[in-house]
């Protein structure tokens, strides 16, 4: 109990590291303490890890399942992620599009270019798409 309201306090003066130590250390005595599932979440979703957050609200319900303030920021959370999620694929959607869109100027070289023009936009389609992956898959771990 000490080590929640110890938490709690340093999530108060933004300490959001030593908060989430505060939570880790308090689960690690009673991994079923509600509170400081909760907590740990509180400070997840406000560093936007959502999906561990939503764990923690998961693992707290499930310790707790007549808890409404528990259900109702899993809810909450999930909202986010799911925005999160969206507004993602979108970037990454826009990038991807607006790169095969644009088009590249032709240079008059006396030869024939458009070879090269499709290399370019190719290149570029596969670098913001490595870009895009490597977003997703950074988010997930």
């Amino acid at each position: 109990r000490l080590l929640t309201n110890l938490a709690i306090a340093q999530y108060k003066v933004d300490n959001l590291n030593e908060s989430l130590s505060s939570c880790d250390k308090a689960l690690t005595l009673v991994p079923q303490d509600t509170k400081a599932l909760y907590r740990k979440s509180v400070i997840l979703t406000e560093r936007q890890e959502y999906e561990d957050s939503i764990r923690c609200l998961e693992q707290a319900l499930a310790y707790s399942p007549e808890d409404k303030l528990v259900d109702q920021e899993l809810k909450r959370v999930r909202g986010l992620n799911s925005q999160s999620n969206r507004r993602q694929r979108d970037i990454c959607r826009r990038m991807i599009q607006g790169s095969t869109q644009e088009r590249i100027p032709q240079v008059e070289t006396g030869g024939n270019s458009s070879g090269k023009i499709v290399v370019l936009i190719a290149s570029g389609v596969v670098a913001i798409t490595a870009v895009c992956l490597g977003l997703l898959l950074f988010k997930k771990t």
